[in-house]
């Protein structure tokens, strides 16, 4: 685990107070959207060429299987 801040705060309070501070509830929607933008970010890789995005690559993910 890191020593540095988790983000601001306030924005943490919203994400807990959103889901009445049930904590893993908000994990594992966050863990769920992080999994979907990471499927658009390799979708997005594998349609530009490699001279779009000068030779750019995203991130390799290995999402693990939504049950």
């Amino acid at each position: 685990m890191r020593n540095e801040k988790i983000g601001p705060p306030d924005q943490v309070e919203a994400i807990l107070s959103a889901y009445d501070h049930d904590a893993r509830a908000a994990i594992g929607d966050l863990v769920a959207d992080l999994n979907a933008l990471y499927r658009r970010l390799a979708l997005a890789d594998a349609c530009m060429s490699s001279g779009f995005s000068r030779g750019w690559r995203a991130i390799k993910w290995q999402a693990p299987d939504d049950e």
